[in-house]
């Protein structure tokens, strides 16, 4: 029979293996979660450009006047690594760009598998299209993807308002290679001095 000191010294025991175990997890999870930056290869831009084309919806987040981030569904086209959306033209995301152009956004399948995920984030500024030529060649990028377009009206369509977002960097995730990885991409190696447009502190989430 054990006594009330050798009980005492298994449960200690026990519950040290329980936590080396946890911090070792901790650590193992904290290095996956650690980006590496890398240069963007043709094999990782190939890889990009492949998940733009996969998906039809981003998460695109804006910051709000008064200081609160927003969270909203945005369909979006491309055209290479630039990333165009459209809203309503007084929707509070247009608000909100005009207040702080600086924008993050998310593309991703909801996998129920965590070792499946595949997916790109990323933070850059956006820009209201305004330039005639560059809105009708968006409009063929977005009726090429979304075909329903061709159904809108006049006036659908001139109560859009098309923005332009160009990545700063770009955070590219494939838990398939191992879980939690990531490789981080800086696509503006030359940004202005500008504190808005300034090259993010970015962190994938």
């Amino acid at each position: 029979m054990l006594t009330t000191d050798a009980l005492s010294a298994s449960t200690a025991a026990g519950r040290l293996t329980g936590i080396k175990a946890n911090a070792a997890r901790d650590r193992q999870i904290g290095d996956a979660a650690s980006p590496k930056e890398v240069p963007l290869t043709p094999e990782l831009r190939g890889k990009i450009l492949s998940i733009l084309a996969r998906h039809n919806n981003m998460t695109l987040a804006t910051m709000r006047p008064d200081g609160y981030p927003q969270a909203t569904t945005v369909g979006y086209a491309n055209d290479g690594m630039t990333i165009y959306f459209g809203c309503g033209a007084n929707a509070q995301k247009v608000r909100n760009i005009a207040h702080d152009p600086r924008v993050s956004a998310a593309i991703d399948e909801d996998h129920a598998n965590w070792n499946e995920i595949e997916g790109i984030s990323f933070a850059g500024t956006a820009e209201r299209v305004t330039d005639r030529a560059e809105l009708a060649r968006v409009a063929s990028l977005f009726l090429a993807k979304f075909p329903q377009i061709a159904a809108f009206s006049a006036d659908d369509r001139a109560s859009t308002a098309i923005y332009r977002i160009e990545p700063h960097v770009m955070s590219v995730l494939d838990y398939t290679k191992d879980f939690g990885h990531h490789e981080l991409v800086t696509l503006e190696p030359t940004i202005a001095a500008n504190p808005v447009s300034r090259r993010p502190a970015y962190e994938p989430a």
